[in-house]
């Protein structure tokens, strides 16, 4: 492979590391794109996790290495790599032809226990620092990696790092909008956001529900109905834009008086849109019924309510 194709695959693999969409698929773009730049029969991707002393593992392609885990696990000590990677995650990547001999590499019990049954006689490896400690392996059984192997990976480590604290960075920026919008959603508000060409980039399936067919890209404020209550839409910003969905939902009234009212679930609607203020033909709009239906309906709770208005039958429901 020449330089400038190596080259030019390095780069189209690193930005798809750096594209993952999350740290379940990371390794696996990390492992393929790993084998198609180094020849190796094998690539595994260990990540430790010190809160909760997890090892995950992952290995491309897998015939039954992560299987055997625990036996790597067990025999860690012996490994001629793991101690220096941990010690210095940072470092140039390095192989076990640095520290053992073959006949010593040979007489590891770690060796005929897990490297001899999986055909692993050649080992390079590095170490990427995150949260915890990832530690990527290349594998072969015939030849050791070259001088010019192991510096083309020394180039490929930083982005592999780089790509790794992106995606757990996107990842938890990913948390903290969910929890913003939670909070949000309890406090009855939604923030929507706008593309440059006054669409909707971000929002909830009702936020859009609400905003079809308004033309997003003039509003300054917009009052909108709901069966729940009344919405308030302002902007809040021009870059980008920002929306805010104010919700004001109508009070819940007392379940138990309007049933020993006998008011109908629809009598009970229309009062609740009432103790918001709404006239008739905003009621009936918000309703998708008549006005001549909203009134009969007031008519016929305020007669079971004994009293005369609108407001006297709304508080008489809400009081303790």
């Amino acid at each position: 492979m020449s330089a400038l194709l190596r080259s030019e695959r390095a780069l189209r693999v690193a930005h798809a590391w750096h594209e993952a969409p999350d740290l379940e698929t990371l390794p696996v773009l990390v492992l393929d794109g790993l084998r198609e730049l180094v020849e190796s029969d094998a690539v595994g991707w260990n990540e430790f996790h010190p809160s909760t002393g997890r090892l995950d593992v992952v290995v491309v392609p897998d015939e039954g290495m992560t299987r055997d885990v625990a036996i790597l696990e067990r025999l860690a000590h012996e490994h001629p790599l793991i101690a220096r990677i941990v010690q210095d995650p940072l470092s140039a990547p390095i192989t076990i032809s640095d520290f053992r001999t073959r006949r010593e590499f040979h007489r590891l019990e770690l060796y005929h226990e897990f490297f001899k049954p999986h055909r692993i006689e050649y080992q390079c490896g590095f170490g990427v620092a995150g949260d915890g400690f990832v530690g990527i392996a290349l594998n072969r059984s015939t030849h050791d990696f070259t001088r010019d192997e192991r510096a083309f990976l020394d180039l490929l480590r930083p982005h592999v790092a780089s790509a790794y604290a992106a995606v757990r960075a996107r990842i938890e920026a990913r948390r903290r909008l969910e929890r913003m919008e939670r909070a949000l959603e309890a406090a009855g508000c939604e923030v929507v956001v706008l593309g440059r060409d006054g669409r909707i980039e971000h929002a909830s399936l009702r936020a859009r529900r609400l905003l079809r067919g308004h033309d997003l890209r003039s509003i300054a404020q917009l009052e909108l109905a709901t069966p729940e209550g009344r919405v308030t839409v302002r902007r809040l910003e021009r870059d980008p834009d920002l929306l805010l969905l104010d919700e004001e939902r109508r009070p819940t009234i007392d379940r138990e008086r309007t049933a020993a009212y006998r008011l109908t679930r629809r009598e009970v609607e229309i009062l609740e849109l009432a103790a918001l203020g709404r006239t008739s033909d905003q009621i009936a709009s918000a309703l998708s019924v008549s006005v001549r239906t909203v009134d009969k309906h007031v008519q016929n709770a305020l007669e079971k309510v004994g009293v005369h208005s609108r407001r006297e039958a709304v508080e008489r429901l809400l009081s303790a």
